[in-house]
């Protein structure tokens, strides 16, 4: 897995441009900030199905950041002695997770191959624009250890949507060109827990939707070996390709927990940039009962 120190200078310079007054309240000095270490010996084999049922890729980076921001909320270096499911019909995919080693065995399946695998899958389709339906074996060695599947939840043509802007649109409250006609605003109200709320405002600068969904992978991931429970100040990711950044940082005293940093980053990947089907750069500020708790931002490395 890569590292992204080189870029926590540049996060921290990209935060300070967006308001400086807060940057000394919410950012403790910078910190090497990257995705866990493998375990030793950890390794995947990734093979696409012959017969090349597609995956549209969108559906599959949603899936991949609803599945990292959820099952991170386990201990990373936790057993799974069973099997993990997620199928998302709306979006027409699903991941399936199934353990191969006998309980009590060497090579017991742990949350940590599951997480570090997705994150190589969907890295891997993305460098090679190959979206479809994969196994992905999981070793410890030379010990299998668990299969993580990728396939679509249906078959072509069956019946039910995949917009995601008719899945949100009810829940968007607001959306609107800014006076100036520079960007695009749009407010979002959590359906269950109404005094969570999301703003953002895009700026028109386009970004590829691979990169800003590698940068959100890349945040989640460096996350994922600490406690959903640990607090921090900030997080930041890179895309795959490094041109793209994105930076999260807490504001007026509220703590960031790794768990509330998951499930921000998939609501700005699910209502924000999914849900206006727009990929542009973007400020963003998140809202717990009427007091802004968290801003972020998603922006081109190469615009500095």
């Amino acid at each position: 897995m890569k590292s992204i120190s080189s870029f926590i200078a540049l996060a921290s310079f990209l935060a300070y441009l967006h308001n400086p007054a807060t940057l000394a309240l919410t950012l403790p000095p910078p910190k090497e900030i990257s995705a866990p270490t493998p375990p030793f010996g950890f390794r995947t084999e990734i093979h696409f199905n012959p017969d090349r049922h597609l995956i549209n890729p969108i559906s599959l980076y949603l899936c991949a950041i609803q599945a990292l921001a959820t099952w991170s909320d386990a201990p990373w270096d936790s057993i799974i002695p069973n099997a993990m499911v997620l199928v998302i019909p709306e979006l027409n995919v699903g991941m399936n997770v199934v353990t191969t080693a006998p309980t009590g065995a060497v090579g017991e399946l742990r949350l940590s191959y599951v997480l570090l695998g997705l994150v190589q899958t969907v890295r891997k389709m993305t460098g090679e624009n190959r979206f479809e339906a994969a196994e992905v074996d999981l070793y410890k060695g030379n010990v299998g250890t668990g299969v993580l599947s990728i396939y679509p939840s249906r078959r072509e043509g069956s019946r039910g949507s995949s917009s995601r802007r008719d899945l949100s649109a009810p829940n968007v409250v607001n959306s609107s060109l800014s006076a100036h006609g520079r960007g695009y605003s749009g407010h979002f109200v959590h359906p269950q827990f109404p005094w969570l709320i999301l703003d953002w405002t895009f700026d028109g600068r386009r970004i590829r939707a691979s990169e800003i969904f590698t940068t959100i992978v890349d945040a989640i991931i460096c996350t994922a070996a600490e406690p959903a429970s640990a607090e921090r100040s900030y997080i930041h990711g890179v895309s795959l390709l490094d041109d793209t950044a994105m930076n999260l940082h807490a504001v007026n005293g509220f703590p960031l927990s790794n768990q509330g940093i998951r499930k921000i980053l998939l609501m700005v990947a699910k209502e924000a940039f999914v849900g206006e089907r727009r990929f542009e750069e973007m400020d963003f500020k998140f809202s717990e009962r009427g007091r802004v708790s968290a801003e972020g931002f998603f922006i081109k490395i190469g615009r500095m």
